[in-house]
């Protein structure tokens, strides 16, 4: 593999890195929110699950 190409997939994969973190960010935010608001015990099931599906296909989207 030439540098320049060596040069443009680490470039792209530094971008990919930088989608990735974000998500990640989002994920733990989303889910320190949701844990916050929780009242009491019989709410520990009221994680938005479809949030997290929603987030995890655009995880899977990303590695294609």
């Amino acid at each position: 593999m030439d540098m320049l190409a060596m040069a443009t997939e680490l470039h792209i994969l530094r971008e990919k890195e930088k989608q990735y973190k974000s998500i990640i960010k989002q994920l733990k935010e989303s889910l320190k929110r949701q844990t916050e608001n929780q009242t009491s015990k019989d709410q520990d099931s009221a994680i938005d699950v479809d949030d997290f599906v929603r987030r995890g296909e655009m995880l899977v989207r990303l590695f294609r």
